[in-house]
């Protein structure tokens, strides 16, 4: 074997190639698997102190957020009605009360979500303390419940007069008293007080499971790990012999994130962006240092055995390639000569067979082609001579792509209160049998006329035309289906529109969408409307007027002058004899306001009366007396359930939206209005938003811009003085903002307004 290799070596074989091109795929593979080892070396050291630091950053996060829920949940207990019960009246009487409020704060820590293994409510110019067991004085809760060298009772005593807001102390282990006189641990606790400055006489102490946290939020292979407040002093630690420092502390407390190296050990540090507390952990050197090296190891092994099994497998995959190739060239070469197929490969096997099979098939197939060549060359010839030609019929292609223009024309229903009476059925029937009745009308001047029913309410024509215009046998056309849909006008009123321009069929889409858009210039007056004016460029569908601020605070209010002012608003557009559109944009923008208030009270549009909405309701009006009717009954309803769910809004709500509304002018923001009311500003985001159903940002700006067209329309002062007048810093901001609300710039608001009057 190894003779009959060396012999191949040395001429351009198949076999020759085949094993160098093993050798240098394994060459390739190894030197890149090197190359790989050393990248991946420096990598995976990388990879080792960015897991590290991802796993101190997931540990601050999951701290940092625990932190803002235990302040959301002391913000929540503070503005408890049952608090403001015990501020009033602390005695022993109010016993109730205070039962109460010492359950709701069980429930809180039982929960889990805090961490948490106690809330106690200390009043300091009474030295009585609430917790989850109940009411105590403070010398037996720190001899029973809150048994701990590090704080007794005259520490807690002195933070009374101690000048902070909140503020976290060093872990230690507490211990609780038994019924049976048994001391037992309640493990490491982090003490951790909330202050409020309306009463400097209480503060909230949590106590939050030191130990529980720790297991919770860290997810590192080495458990140490500490926690440091800013003045470098050490408030958690795993470990204290791995501890720097209090000046390299100090350092931490200065940066934001990183890592430093001492001496055999890494420290990873982060900051706490909500509680500012240093977060520090500790992977020694030896753990990277053992791990890369186990990996040193694991991949020179499998290098050097890819290597030889590359190789030997490479040698004996040519070698079984090469036998049976020679074989099927052989074949080829003698097809005639019966070669024997030894190998062990079927699909070689097979593959000789059909060699040898399509061989014997060649031959008999050239035999019969030299055969039949003469009658092939003279079917050709006769062919020629007789100007045969072969021919087929084309698929008839779709009436758009034929070529022909055609006109496009547009019909909408709008059916009256009379035909709502009808089953819906005989609504569906009606539809078909006026689609049907175009379809004839037309046919008689438009023979390749199209009709289609495109949606409940909607027609479309398309009238093909041969090659010239025939707009004025259209129009007349349109002019008598007008005069035959009048008659019914009782039950259905008909909106027939088309430019009368002549398309090409790579027009179809547009001119639907500019003939959709001209049903939308219909006034709302009774009868069947001929329409043929394309929407001028110059005075477009949305000059409608503007609901003002008015009319929301009248909303919210659930004062009838809300009607009052919808009612004049209608009958100034019935005045100017709007449009459709108009009427529609104007009645879905009051429509919009009501259910914002709605749902700003808190009220369930399911208890508004009827099973439809208003917006489907809305459909159902055909002329201008049905808008008035539809908004009485809407406005009247709605308002009945603001006033009833008025009485019962929260004063709290109320007091926040009265000062933005006083102050709007002024540069407020989310802290200094939570700062006004004693609130932190993630507190007052999630109340407001919750009370709003907005964000604070976005309610102040729509105050600002309502009032801005206020001004815009009542006075003549410019634009970036009225900016300034109702709150923005600068007149690009304003600019800004305005067109987003609205659409449209301020000067352009003011010019389209006066027109409109």
């Amino acid at each position: 074997m190894w003779n009959i290799l060396l012999s191949t070596f040395r001429k351009q074989s198949l076999l020759n190639r085949l094993i160098m091109s093993f050798l240098l795929v394994i060459v390739c593979l190894a030197a890149f698997q090197f190359l790989s080892f050393s990248f991946f070396k420096k990598k995976v050291q990388q990879e080792i102190v960015k897991f590290s630091s991802l796993n101190l950053k997931y540990a601050a996060e999951s701290y940092e957020k625990n932190l803002e829920l235990i302040d959301t949940t002391i913000a929540t207990l503070y503005f408890d009605e049952k608090m403001s019960l015990i501020m009033n009246d602390r005695s022993a009487g109010n016993f109730k009360i205070l039962n109460l409020f010492a359950s709701q704060l069980q429930r809180h820590v039982s929960g889990g979500q805090l961490y948490a293994d106690d809330i106690v409510v200390y009043f300091g110019d009474t030295g009585t303390a609430i917790s989850k067991e109940g009411i105590r004085s403070i010398g037996d809760l720190t001899s029973i419940e809150l048994i701990s060298d590090a704080y007794p009772a005259s520490f807690w005593e002195e933070q009374v007069s101690n000048a902070y807001r909140y503020k976290w102390f060093p872990a230690a282990e507490f211990k609780r008293r038994t019924l049976d006189k048994q001391i037992v641990s309640r493990g490491e606790q982090f003490p951790i007080i909330y202050k409020n400055s309306l009463n400097p006489q209480m503060y909230f102490l949590v106590l939050l499971d030191a130990r529980q946290t720790f297991k919770a939020f860290y997810r590192g292979i080495q458990d140490d790990f500490y926690i440091v407040n800013e003045e470098g002093d050490v408030l958690f630690h795993t470990d204290p012999s791995q501890l720097p420092e209090k000046k390299d502390l100090q350092a931490f407390a200065s940066a934001d994130e990183g890592n430093w190296s001492q001496g055999s050990n890494l420290h990873f540090y982060t900051k706490g962006k909500h509680s500012g507390l240093i977060y520090v952990s500790v992977v020694p050197n030896s753990t990277i240092t053992a791990q890369l090296q186990q990996m040193n190891i694991v991949l020179l092994v499998i290098l050097g055995a890819a290597v030889i099994v590359g190789i030997a497998i490479s040698v004996f995959l040519s070698w079984r390639f090469h036998h049976p190739v020679q074989q099927i060239i052989k074949l080829i070469q003698k097809p005639n000569e019966a070669l024997p197929t030894g190998s062990s490969i079927n699909e070689f096997n097979i593959i000789s067979g059909k060699i040898g099979d399509m061989m014997v098939i060649n031959e008999e197939i050239s035999n019969d082609l030299s055969r039949q060549n003469s009658i092939i060359k003279k079917y050709n010839y006769i062919n020629k001579m007789k100007r045969i030609y072969s021919s087929y019929d084309k698929v008839e292609e779709d009436l758009l792509e034929s070529g022909n223009p055609f006109y496009l024309v547009l019909y909408s229903m709008t059916f009256t209160n009379k035909l709502h009476k009808f089953s819906p059925e005989d609504q569906t029937r009606g539809i078909y049998y006026m689609d049907q009745f175009i379809q004839r009308s037309l046919m008689d001047d438009f023979p390749d006329a199209v009709t289609i029913q495109i949606e409940k309410d909607q027609i479309l024509s398309l009238v093909f035309v041969k090659g010239h215009e025939q707009k004025d046998e259209l129009l007349a056309n349109l002019q008598g289906l007008k005069t035959i849909f009048d008659r019914d006008k009782d039950y259905c009123l008909v909106t027939i529109a088309s430019d009368l321009v002549l398309r090409d069929s790579t027009e179809f889409t547009t001119a639907y969408e500019e003939t959709l858009e001209m049903l939308q210039l219909r006034k709302m007056v009774p009868g069947t409307q001929l329409i043929v004016e394309p929407v001028p460029k110059s005075a477009h569908v949305l000059r409608v007027p503007s609901l003002d601020q008015e009319f929301a605070a009248h909303l919210q209010a659930g004062n009838e002058t809300a009607i009052q002012t919808v009612d004049r608003l209608l009958r100034k557009l019935a005045g100017n004899e709007a449009n459709l559109y108009q009427f529609t944009h104007l009645s879905r923008e009051i429509i919009a306001a009501v259910m914002k208030a709605l749902t700003a009270a808190n009220i369930d549009a399911d208890a508004m009366p009827g099973k439809e909405s208003p917006y489907e309701k809305l459909k159902t009006c055909a002329v201008a007396e049905d808008y008035f009717v539809f908004f009485h009954e809407f406005l009247e309803a709605s308002l009945y359930l603001i006033r009833e769910k008025k009485a019962v809004q929260e004063p709290l709500k109320d007091s926040i939206l009265n000062y933005i509304h006083r102050n709007y002018h002024k540069d407020i923001s989310l802290e200094t209005v939570a700062d006004k009311f004693n609130l932190s500003s993630g507190y007052l985001s999630l109340f407001f938003k919750e009370k709003t159903q907005t964000n604070f940002l976005y309610y102040l700006n729509e105050l600002r811009v309502n009032k801005a067209k206020e001004l815009l329309l009542e006075t003549n002062m410019k634009v970036h003085d009225i900016g300034e007048q109702v709150g923005f810093q600068s007149a690009n901001s304003f600019i800004r903002l305005f067109k987003k609300f609205t659409g449209i710039p301020p000067g352009a608001f003011r010019r389209m307004n006066h027109k409109l009057e």
